[in-house]
């Protein structure tokens, strides 16, 4: 556990040759760019929605997904009068990057553990593929 944590705080470093890689940020940007100039047809406020990851009521799932990205966990059920899903998002987990050489490997591990145990929870509700409603804990 202790190698994934040290990977996880500099994987983010820069590598040889001057390249850094995208942040997930700008990784982010770029896929709701991506979709939002594949579907020329969208309402302007969907588009704007979109580009700023921003989901919102009523959206679909393909448009949703743009927004946030891939859910981490996905609950489905279903009866007669149709299809049911939860999307689970966690909020990430701070870069500690910038402050790990500056800590023991047994600092790293601790604070990734409290990272993890207070990140917040988001659930999307879908009905039938249509976004309706959201919680966060």
């Amino acid at each position: 556990m202790t190698l994934l944590v040290i990977g996880f705080a500099f994987g983010c470093a820069t590598t040889g040759g001057g390249y850094q890689r995208p942040t997930a940020e700008q990784i982010a940007a770029q896929r709701r760019q991506s979709y939002v100039n594949t579907h020329p047809n969208l309402s302007p406020i969907t588009k704007q929605d979109i580009l700023e990851g921003r989901p919102r009521i009523g959206m679909t799932q393909e448009q949703v997904r743009a927004c946030s990205g891939d859910p981490a966990k996905v609950q489905r059920s279903g009866n007669a009068s149709g299809i049911r899903e939860v999307w689970i998002y966690y909020s990430s987990i701070p870069d500690m990057s910038s402050s790990a050489y500056l800590l023991t490997p047994a600092q790293i591990e601790q604070l990734y553990r409290i990272a993890l145990a207070n990140r917040k929870v988001t659930y999307l509700y879908f009905e039938n593929g249509t976004f309706t409603s959201f919680e966060e804990q």
